[in-house]
Parts: C-alpha cells; structure tokens; sequence
C-alpha cells in the first residue's frame, strides 16, 4: 500500500512538474538545433535570420488568412491576400535555403500571434480592420528591420541579396499598410 501511495505521488509530481514547464516552440527548437549544428559564428547568425524570416513569414500567412476572413474593407482584404501570397512565397523559398544550408527552421508561426488572432475575433466590422492594420504595421516593421540588418551582414551573398531583393516587398506592404490605415481613419 505504502509502495503504491509513494508511486501516485511520484508520478503526480512528475505530471505537475511536466505540465508547469513551458513548452518549446518550433523556432526555439531550430535556433538550438542550428546552434548546436553550426561551428562559425556567422553560419549561426545566418541561420538565426532564416528562421526568424520563417517564423514572421507564418505569422504573416495566419494574420493575412484571418483579414481574409473577417475584414470588410475591399482594401484590406486585397491587401491581405496579397501579404499571404508573399509569405507564402518567402516560405517556399527560405525552405530551399535551409534545405541546401542544412538549417534547422520551424514549421509554425509564434504563439503570440496565435494569441493575437484570437484577440481580434473579438473585434467587428471596421475596428477589426483597424486593429489588423496595426498589427500587421507592427510585424511588417519589425521584418523590415530584419530583412536591413540581413541585407547587410548576412555572410553568404546569396542569403544577402536575396534579403534586400524581400526587403522592398516587405516596405512596400508597410506603406500600404499605412496607406490603408489612413484610409479607414
């Protein structure tokens, strides 16, 4: 009896102990992998752009298949559509990329922006369409400064390149994004 009253409590332990643990997500489990993996500090700074670049990119498709959905400007909704094909495109590519440069990538987007998602249901009508439009400025920002800083310093020149020819795309849907929110004021 003692025996299996100390193997309830050792297994109870261990699922309360298991389940307070975060779960790692799949970008932080490729940055590791590819830490592990990779000896040159600059193979490693690549590769932290790759997946970063993947993890946005996902971002951006859930984001834009949400304003699909839910948005009701005509413009904000052909936007989306647009934002989703480029990402959806960017994906297909750095996939390749990690593929020939044996990089570890995720294969989702980050939970905040899961969270984000299911915050805006919330929202209707135009406020959706507002709310979406900042968060996407936000994303598209933050990439742009990324997709800069990986233009300029990436090791590999193809890796370079390829980031500043993204990097125009990324900024022009940053100043329709702008457009647009100034639009729906």
């Amino acid at each position: 009896m003692k025996k299996t009253l100390i193997l309830l409590v050792g297994l109870g332990l261990t699922l309360f102990i298991g389940a307070c643990e975060q779960k790692k997500s799949s970008k932080d489990v490729a940055e590791e992998v590819n830490e592990d993996r990779l000896e040159k500090k600059s193979d490693r700074n690549d590769a932290e752009f790759v997946t970063d670049a993947m993890g946005n990119s996902y971002d951006g498709v859930k984001m834009a298949d949400d304003a699909i959905v839910k948005a009701t400007n005509p413009q904000v909704i052909s936007l989306a559509t647009d934002i989703r094909d480029e990402h959806k495109n960017i994906i297909t590519e750095l996939k390749a990329t990690a593929s020939v440069m044996s990089y570890s990538v995720p294969d989702s987007g980050s939970s905040a922006t899961a969270k984000t998602v299911k915050n805006l249901s919330d929202e209707k009508g135009l406020d959706y369409d507002r709310k979406w439009l900042k968060e996407m400025e936000d994303l598209h920002e933050k990439e742009a400064r990324k997709y800069d800083d990986a233009a300029k310093n990436c090791s590999d020149s193809t890796l370079r390149n390829w980031a500043g020819i993204k990097l125009v795309k990324i900024r022009e849907h940053l100043d329709m994004i702008k457009k647009s929110r100034d639009n729906i004021k």
